[in-house]
């Protein structure tokens, strides 16, 4: 059997990386819709492409994070039931 050689430090300093790298996100407050016509419109059209696009990006950052600490507890526990038993 193969074995699975994970250093936890690293992944540990990876995962506070990118929590770091999120927490540094700030989200721009959307500007008060000026006009009319069409082009108005359009860019309030495209201000809610972009807010999505955020809020996905921010979901998935989230997401990943949730992962590789599931995957590293994972492997702390598996380590640790290994050396016990």
């Amino acid at each position: 059997m193969l074995k699975i050689d994970v250093n936890l430090d690293i992944l540990e300093k990876c995962i506070s990386q990118i929590d770091a790298m999120k927490s540094g996100w700030c989200k721009k407050s959307r500007p008060s819709k000026v006009g009319a016509g069409r082009t108005v419109t359009e860019m309030e059209l495209l201000a809610d492409c972009y807010e999505d696009l955020y809020n996905s990006i921010l979901k998935l950052t989230d997401n990943t994070i949730e992962y590789f600490r599931n995957l590293k507890n994972s492997y702390e526990e598996l380590d640790k039931n290994t050396s016990i038993g």
